[in-house]
């Protein structure tokens, strides 16, 4: 047995060694859990950069479609807001609907152009009515490259554009059906509830919806209206072209949602349906008003057309 003294000089000596063995492993505790944040740390910043990255490329698609301008086949519009991201058409599907949009633009009649239209023979009578008094539109047509994915709580339309030759300018919306693409006609044609000439001459106080083109315009001087509640929009006809003034009263939902929609339009023209009337107690010469602003596309989707 060892003597006193070397006995504590063992026990002082194992005291050294225990606590020097709890420091190593505190430290070695510390050091991994600093590791670990240095990597949450890392994996956290990373999540921020990419939600960063990809609300900055919301809002540059949301100006573009602003302008009229097309996103990416590989994203989705939602209203005009690029959405979940879309597996993009081949080109055979491309080819398909540009045909789709030809062979209607050919078909002679209006029981001809039914194959090509999402709601087929249950608007044929519509049809017919339409083209009793519009002429058919005209068989040759320019389409643009660029095919749009545009989501609607319905489904995926895919939106396209193109000319026609007399200068007009053509947008179409195209849904999957099967294996097939078809139509949209009331936005492709520009249908309203009446004609544009009709609406001219009867001059209605009941509000009618319109697909019509428009674009801010000035008041002119000397106006009769107050220009700070007032705002005036010129409306094109599809049609005919023919070019009216409407007058938007800025206090009403119907006047914030228009002047909001045209001030980010910039100069372009937007097309937008909005219910319109006659007011014959509007002071000045401009007599059309902007009773409702329905919406910022011609398309009015259904659901028919999608599987």
């Amino acid at each position: 047995m060892a003597p006193p003294v070397i006995q504590s000089q063992l026990l002082t000596k194992r005291s050294r060694e225990d606590r020097a063995l709890r420091s190593s492993q505190k430290f070695t505790r510390l050091e991994k859990v600093g590791m670990g944040a240095i990597v949450l740390g890392v994996l956290i910043g990373a999540v921020l950069v990419f939600n960063y990255l990809k609300g900055a490329q919301l809002e540059s698609d949301r100006a573009a479609a602003s302008r009229g301008e097309s996103v990416p086949v590989g994203m989705v519009e939602a209203g005009t807001v690029a959405a979940q991201p879309l597996s993009p058409l081949t080109r055979m599907e491309e080819a398909k609907i540009k045909e789709q949009v030809k062979a209607f633009h050919r078909a002679a009649s209006s029981e001809a152009k039914i194959p090509f239209l999402i709601d087929g023979f249950r608007i044929l009578d519509q049809l017919a009515t339409y083209y009793e008094t519009h002429p058919l539109e005209p068989k040759e047509v320019a389409i643009d490259s660029a095919l749009t994915p545009v989501s609607f709580p319905q489904g995926t339309y895919y939106r396209g554009t193109g000319r026609y030759a007399d200068g007009r300018s053509l947008e179409f919306y195209a849904a999957r059906r099967g294996d097939e693409f078809l139509l949209d006609w009331p936005s492709l044609c520009g249908y309203s509830e009446i004609q544009w000439r009709e609406f001219l001459q009867k001059k209605p106080e009941i509000p009618f919806e319109f697909r019509v083109i428009a674009r801010q315009a000035p008041m002119g001087p000397g106006g009769a209206l107050d220009p700070m509640r007032y705002m005036a929009v010129k409306v094109t006809d599809f049609e005919s072209g023919d070019v009216q003034v409407a007058i938007a009263d800025t206090k009403t939902p119907a006047g914030q949602r228009l002047k909001q929609v045209l001030a980010g339009a910039g100069l372009e023209p937007v097309r937008l349906r909005l219910k319109l009337a006659f007011d014959p107690s509007l002071a000045g010469t401009f007599k059309i008003v902007v009773d409702d602003f329905v919406s910022d596309r011609w398309i009015q989707p259904g659901t028919i057309g999608f599987g």
